[in-house]
């Protein structure tokens, strides 16, 4: 084992985590991180801020806050604690030149990661889940730290998750009940294109047709099923099972029509 190895980040859990750093013998003093890691999402009709928050604190070896200016760092995502290659899901760097910089407040910084590189396209529908950090201290683009271990992603990044089904979105691969779940429940549904109701009718029951619509309780008069055009009533089934119906009913050639 080299000496670096020897002298390699120590990390304890409480509320964050400590990242110990030691000098190396360049003309620099790499700094301690002091981490944490969170998430702010907002839930708005299914929109939310696909960002994940990492705090810091960036001291040199004599626990001193660094001074304050921009630093560059990278933060990469990988779904195994030492693997590299294939393992890696996404990356992102922090530079002076980046579109979002990270500066430091008394060696103190913030930042969300997904705001130089989108984290709409990794797969959080796996765990485990690695942060690795790596740290440019004269921003010359080599990373001469690398933080280590890397940091497993707990459950709130699976957030990500939320507008999903299981990993996949209703649009791919294909309709819910064959590759997608075939249960689900929602306080309100709208469709703005074409709905389709594919599902075999498995009998004569109420309960067994291709839309089955059966709350706990109703009020009397209250509305189970209702068409409508532009706001203008054409059809409703009430929960006294009354239907109302507005125009014409045409009746084919051959049939019945019962009442009573």
């Amino acid at each position: 084992m080299t000496q670096r190895e020897k002298n390699n980040y120590k990390f304890r859990v409480v509320w964050r985590t400590v990242l110990r750093s030691f000098a190396i013998k360049i003309p620099i003093v790499i700094p301690i991180l002091l981490l944490g890691i969170g998430i702010f999402f907002s839930v708005a009709l299914a929109a939310f801020n696909q960002q994940i928050n990492f705090q810091g604190k960036l001291t040199d070896s004599s626990d001193l806050a660094v001074s304050d200016n921009t630093k560059c760092m990278q933060f990469l995502l990988y779904n195994h604690l030492t693997a590299t290659g294939d393992a890696l899901l996404w990356s992102e760097e922090w530079t002076a030149t980046s579109d979002a910089t990270l500066s430091t407040t008394s060696g103190l910084f913030s930042v969300l990661l997904g705001s130089n590189s989108s984290l709409s396209n990794v797969n959080f529908n796996q765990d485990p889940i690695y942060l690795e950090v790596q740290f440019d201290a004269s921003c010359d683009a080599t990373y001469e730290e690398v933080f280590s271990p890397r940091k497993r992603l707990g459950a709130v990044p699976a957030a990500f998750e939320a507008k999903k089904l299981v990993g996949s979105t209703w649009a791919s691969p294909g309709a819910i009940g064959s590759t997608t779940p075939n249960t689900g429940a929602f306080t309100t549904f709208t469709a703005s294109g074409l709905a389709t109701f594919s599902y075999t009718p498995q009998g004569a029951g109420v309960g067994q047709g291709s839309l089955y619509i059966n709350p706990a309780t109703a009020t009397a008069d209250y509305t189970l099923l209702g068409l409508a055009v532009g706001g203008t009533e054409k059809f409703k089934v009430d929960a006294e099972g009354d239907l109302v119906k507005v125009g014409n009913i045409t009746m084919p050639s051959t049939g019945w029509l019962g009442l009573g």
